[in-house]
């Protein structure tokens, strides 16, 4: 398969900005705050534990990787924002799935000695991508606007990390275990997909 240079992903996040706000504008979804509370459990997913030392990245695997750290705080920041607002069980516990994903993320890059303390010093809501920066004002905009709205954002960026994943992994140069990780990312993904859509209805 034909791999995509991360500028041009970057290209691609920036066109996907106004799409994804301006679906989560026009979703009419229904949400059913009885249905929310009637659920004890949710399919938040996690990712599992290996052994990422001496991966031997390639630039486009390292590219990706910091690419996905951003990816994976913005649905943190963003979850945890709107736990605080609303006081909503699913984004506190999909919020903590997402920090489990993040800490995956960063012991890879970590591990294998590539510097991120620029990315770990970001305060909540900042990133070095301006892509995702606008992504997250534009988004949250719309979430502090009602409980529906912030179910919406949760549906909106989950679809959003999937598409995300399924491009890194074709973008994986030999790396078996990195397309695993980001495997067991997406499936997670899936699953809060499924809590989210669930409770909005």
């Amino acid at each position: 398969m034909k791999k995509k240079s991360m500028h041009k992903m970057q290209n691609e996040t920036k066109n996907t900005v106004s799409g994804v706000v301006n679906d989560i504008t026009n979703d009419t979804s229904v949400c059913s705050e009885d249905k929310l509370n009637q659920k004890e459990q949710l399919k938040v997913g996690d990712a599992s534990s290996y052994d990422v030392s001496n991966f031997n990245l390639t630039d486009v695997d390292i590219d990706s990787l910091i690419h996905m750290y951003q990816d994976e705080k913005l649905a943190m920041d963003v979850y945890d924002t709107l736990a605080q607002e609303y006081g909503s069980y699913i984004f506190d516990r999909i919020s903590d799935s997402e920090s489990k994903h993040l800490s995956v993320v960063e012991n890879v890059l970590v591990s294998n000695g590539i510097d991120i303390e620029d990315l770990k010093n970001l305060n909540a809501g900042e990133f070095l991508d301006e892509n995702l920066q606008a992504l997250y004002d534009s988004i949250m905009e719309v979430g502090l606007a009602s409980y529906e709205d912030a179910l919406n954002v949760g549906v909106k960026i989950e679809k959003f990390d999937i598409d995300d994943l399924q491009e890194l992994e074709a973008n994986v140069e030999l790396n078996t275990t990195l397309v695993g990780i980001y495997t067991n990312l997406e499936s997670a993904s899936y699953n809060h997909l499924d809590a989210f859509e669930q409770a909005s209805y």
